[in-house]
């Protein structure tokens, strides 16, 4: 058992043909769930901000001789 998480962990920091290519998929999948982190926030932010403004010009509106 110790033998095998040591060969890992070797392959690992030497950089084998495999670990490579598994890093780079790893990322790339990390990556898109980050932008679609920031996607979601965004579209809440901007629904949100773009009622209340919504809500501010009709009250101004309404107020308005």
């Amino acid at each position: 058992m110790v033998e095998k998480i040591v060969l890992w962990s070797l392959t690992a920091l030497l950089g084998g043909p495999s670990s490579a290519r598994d890093q780079r998929g790893a990322s790339a999948v990390e990556y898109g769930l980050f932008l679609a982190l920031i996607a979601a926030v965004i579209i809440v932010t901007v629904t949100t901000m773009g009622i209340k403004v919504g809500n501010a010009y009709d009250s101004v509106v309404t107020l308005w001789p």
